[in-house]
């Protein structure tokens, strides 16, 4: 265990009675935490065990009492939760799926009603609009510090950000929680920070090369960006000629959309074999729940910051281990207090996994990785047709462009009509792309009532949204949106 033990127990006594953490104690944690990476390096496999020291059973009985505490909070602060039934104060909560999931429709429709009175907002963020309407979810100064110096420590912990590094944020601009997050917590762990948006794939690449006059003074090391605009990304590079000499990269960050192994394999022929790809996930609405993906492809939280359950598609009971459902997430104080949300169904479709796991977060909860929204799965007798099967699938026909160009045609596909699905395929490859596709689709177990091909994109009747398409255009030269700066937040 490492840094101050008084800061340590101050985090520790917060989190237990759902109050904000210290700022001293933050900072202490962040300083710590760097000071022991430098000179001896941080063994744990998660902020949890790092800085909660609790055995397992306890923490189970704490994390259902932090619940029953965060319900109580929601009832007596907000006017959605108002009338929602509460536990006796001195009893846990006997099971969270007694009380009823909020959709993300009835947040959207009135989100000053998941607002706490008393809680004064420093910021107000904006959901990408990616799924609906953008919608506002507000931060308290307190939830705002926590979170960055919380990811500071997961950062360095992990080795993904530290002081020898300069971090680019190419992400869209609109999402600005996660960059904001992203950046202050890089710059508490000492990083140099830039943050251009997701500029246009050749003005990126110029920014990202290590040997071009006018680029960034200090070549990247870490990168944030969207998988789909890394496809862009490296579509650039191959066609004027680039690859692992011209870049100084040593970590990717990517997240927000599907990662396929064709893309990491992509991303480590253009950028280097040694580029270690991190996968995240995060969303605005349950922030800072954040999950990341272990060694063998599982979905990890920190419990200490969430409930984490999986909800059956066609009901509100638990889903049962090996089955799809959507990830249900209860932010928790002391975290989460401005903006409250009580088992929010985030339409993220996982599946649970069917034995404990073992890997190097296996004492964290775990699901899959994300599938897709649970509005782009068709039902299958094979199982659930997601946007991750039919990537994997098209990906390996190997006729079509990076990022893959898809979308099913039919408004609603049934179990019994099947799917017609659309895909944009290369025009070299357009006379044995239709064999190809129905071989590997075939090989997959995917049903297909219907397979178009086209080679234009616009043709598309229900094209797969691709965030990495959200180019940004610059308003300065190159040079200038280059330039970099050290956060030092205060």
């Amino acid at each position: 265990m490492f840094g101050s033990s008084m800061a340590q127990l101050r985090y520790a006594t917060a989190v237990a009675r759902g109050r904000p953490v210290p700022g001293w104690a933050l900072r202490s944690l962040v300083t710590a935490a760097v000071r022991t990476a430098a000179h001896r390096g941080i063994r744990a496999g998660s902020t949890d065990a790092l800085l909660l020291d609790t055995d397992e059973e306890l923490a189970a009985d704490q994390r259902r009492r932090r619940f029953a505490r965060q319900v109580r909070y929601a009832a007596e602060h907000t006017t959605a939760y108002a009338r929602l039934v509460t536990p006796d104060r001195t009893l846990p909560l006997p099971g969270f799926d007694l009380l009823p999931v909020t959709t993300k429709s009835q947040y959207a429709a009135d989100p000053q009603a998941y607002r706490a009175t008393g809680v004064p907002a420093a910021m107000c963020f904006h959901t990408s609009g990616s799924t609906g309407a953008p919608t506002p979810v507000w931060a308290g100064a307190d939830e705002l510090r926590t979170m960055w110096a919380l990811s500071a420590v997961s950062d360095v912990m992990h080795g993904h950000i530290g002081p020898q590094d300069h971090f680019v944020v190419a992400t869209w601009a609109r999402a600005l929680l996660g960059n904001t997050s992203a950046a202050m917590a890089a710059g508490m762990a000492g990083a140099q920070v830039s943050m251009p948006g997701q500029l246009p794939p050749a003005t990126m690449i110029n920014l990202l090369r290590t040997d071009v006059p006018g680029g960034t003074p200090d070549h990247c090391t870490v990168l944030l960006a969207y998988p789909s605009y890394l496809d862009h990304l490296i579509t650039r590079a191959r066609v004027i000629g680039l690859g692992p000499a011209d870049f100084g990269l040593r970590r990717i960050i990517t997240g927000g959309e599907i990662v396929t192994d064709g893309l990491i394999d992509r991303v480590r022929s253009v950028f280097g074999d040694g580029v270690d790809v991190v996968q995240g996930y995060g969303m605005t609405e349950t922030f800072p729940a954040g999950g990341s993906v272990c060694e063998q492809g599982h979905l990890h939280f920190e419990s200490s910051r969430c409930i984490i359950e999986v909800k059956a598609l066609d009901s509100d009971t638990p889903a049962a281990p090996g089955t799809y459902g959507t990830l249900v997430v209860t932010p928790l104080l002391p975290f989460r207090r401005a903006t409250v949300l009580i088992r929010y169904d985030t339409g993220d479709v996982v599946q649970v996994l069917e034995s404990p796991a073992r890997c190097s977060l296996a004492a964290l909860p775990a699901t899959s990785r994300v599938l897709g929204k649970r509005d782009l799965c068709a039902p299958q007798s094979t199982g659930l047709l997601t946007p991750a099967r039919i990537l994997h699938s098209l990906e390996r026909s190997g006729t079509t462009g990076h990022p893959i160009r898809f979308g099913f045609a039919s408004e609603q596909p049934t179990q019994d009509t099947g799917v017609h699905l659309e895909v944009v395929v290369q025009e070299r490859e357009l006379s044995m792309a239709a064999e190809r596709i129905h071989t590997v689709l075939a090989a997959d177990r995917i049903e297909i009532g219907e397979l178009t091909l086209v080679t234009d994109p616009a043709l598309l009747t229900r094209p797969y949204p691709w965030r990495g398409d959200l180019w940004e255009q610059p308003l300065t030269s190159a040079a200038q949106v280059g330039d970099s700066a050290r956060l030092t937040p205060a």
